[in-house]
């Protein structure tokens, strides 16, 4: 589709009286005349004057938006050459201001850097790409402009549900038509956080797994098929387990499925259709309530998870580093893992070929693959404090389109080249994963949303499957009712929180 739609624009740009964006050079190659950077944007010609666009980021996480000139890096290289070419077609600077982390587990510098700014107004950042979870915490005290009806170019284009604008993720975080958090394509970290299931394809081939499940050649015919569910994941692979040299050691062991019992199960409430919040962006949104076939379905992935065929690492104290090796060492034919973990090389070096493949639907009437994402994916915000949106506007609209048209197919194929081997069924799975993220408005209001005390561990209406997963002898529908004397209450108070500001 991104392809038709560059050609149409070039066919376009060849026709008199227009309205399309400008065509530039391309900065990496000023010596060839006829190499140009085609605009998908309807921004138009614009001279900023040679003035800045500052984005406050969290150092880690600079890579996002900057790149170095000569890193050898594939997301580097793009990200410099599209930083250049934004630079020549708006005379403008992208300059980053990152806030210093004491290390890869400080999640709260950065948002204390810009709580702090915006309380002193004294914000010298014109956009802000911030945690998801942390940003949420901002919305509701008035800090942020609203992306559809304040910011120039990209109002327009969320409006229109641009393929740079995510339609469903940024509908989701919108209330009644006011939406003061995005992610448009330019969110590197929203790719790379989406959960995926990736498979050993040695493995899975030497076992049958996808003749086991329906006669397929493989597992992406499985994909294809709408075949790809709860129900079947858990009937291949519940009974699978290969015991190792060492008998003392589970780990040692060779296991159906690998699952992290975090966000990786947070992931699964989306990807099997559940919302914990109902809102389609327009309507005054309504708490959601779980059902006798909510309960069923919790049900089956607690089976699941505590069968022999899986290892579920909830509260054993693995990292996700560690969980990618455990897979990449031949110790699951399937494990759940963010995108991001398949460009490490641990994962690019593993013995065996790796594939990638969307979370299960919960059955096969449901119409689309779903996944959710790590909360530590980035979200774009713009201060009260930005006097010229117009600048803004037209740059991230900009940078956005072009990641859509130039980057992310590049990215999705470099994630998961495997010593130099493309894999284009995987990356036309990424897409499938790309095109169905589900996030929701409790990922950004934990704290606000509780089903029990704070205090107690993964409390949070945001985690639900991951506390009933995580505590398999606990009733669920007791659970639920215990937050009901408060949770209903809260959830409304955070609504009117949020119409307050654009009433």
């Amino acid at each position: 589709m991104k392809r038709i739609l560059a050609f149409l624009l070039l066919v376009c740009m060849l026709l008199p009286f227009t309205a399309c964006a400008p065509s530039t050079k391309d900065p990496d190659k000023d010596n060839e005349d006829d190499t140009t950077i085609e605009w998908q944007d309807s921004v138009g010609v614009k001279d900023f004057g040679g003035e800045d666009v500052v984005i406050s980021v969290m150092d880690n996480y600079e890579y996002e938006l900057f790149g170095e000139e000569n890193s050898k890096e594939v997301l580097d290289q793009m990200l410099y050459k599209r930083n250049r070419a934004i630079r020549d077609r708006f005379n403008v600077n992208l300059v980053s201001l990152p806030s210093k982390t004491t290390g890869i587990t400080d999640q709260q510098s950065h948002f204390n850097d810009v709580q702090e700014a915006m309380l002193n107004v004294d914000a010298d950042f014109d956009l802000i790409a911030m945690f998801a979870y942390q940003s949420g915490k901002l919305i509701t005290s008035n800090y942020y402009l609203d992306w559809r009806n304040e910011v120039p170019y990209c109002k327009d284009s969320i409006k229109a549900g641009a393929a740079w604008w995510p339609k469903g993720i940024n509908d989701d975080c919108t209330v009644c038509g006011h939406q003061y958090v995005a992610v448009s394509d330019v969110c590197i970290t929203a790719i790379e956080m989406a959960w995926s299931i990736v498979f050993n394809k040695d493995l899975v081939g030497n076992h049958n797994i996808a003749k086991k499940i329906g006669n397929y050649d493989t597992m992406y015919q499985v994909v294809d098929a709408g075949e790809w569910t709860l129900d079947v994941m858990k009937n291949a692979l519940k009974d699978f387990n290969v015991a190792g040299a060492d008998d003392t050691d589970p780990m040692d062991d060779l296991y159906g499925m690998m699952i992290q019992g975090s966000t990786g199960m947070d992931a699964f409430a989306f990807s099997l259709g559940y919302h914990y919040v109902i809102n389609d962006g327009v309507n005054v949104p309504e708490l959601w309530t779980p059902t006798g076939g909510t309960i069923s379905t919790l049900e089956t992935l607690r089976d699941f998870c505590y069968s022999k065929g899986v290892y579920y690492s909830y509260a054993l104290g693995h990292t996700d580093d560690d969980l990618a090796t455990f897979f990449a060492e031949r110790h699951a034919l399937f494990a759940t893992l963010p995108l991001e973990h398949l460009k490490k090389d641990v994962i690019h070096e593993m013995e065996d070929a790796f594939g990638v493949l969307p979370y299960p639907k919960l059955n096969k009437q449901q119409k689309k693959y779903l996944s959710g994402t790590v909360d530590h994916y980035s979200v774009l915000s713009v201060p009260y404090t930005n006097f010229n949106t117009e600048k803004t506007g037209a740059v991230l609209e900009a940078i956005s389109a072009y990641n859509n048209l130039y980057i992310n197919d590049l990215y999705y194929e470099s994630i998961v080249t495997h010593k130099n081997t493309r894999d284009p069924d995987s990356v036309r799975m990424i897409d499938i994963i790309m095109d169905g993220r589900v996030y929701d408005l409790t990922t950004y209001h934990y704290n606000d949303l509780m089903i029990i005390d704070e205090t107690a561990k993964e409390g949070a209406l945001g985690l639900f499957f991951r506390h009933a997963v995580a505590f398999p002898t606990e009733d669920i529908s007791a659970y639920w009712q215990s937050g009901l004397n408060h949770l209903p209450e809260d959830f409304y108070d955070l609504i009117d929180d949020y119409m307050t500001m654009f009433s």
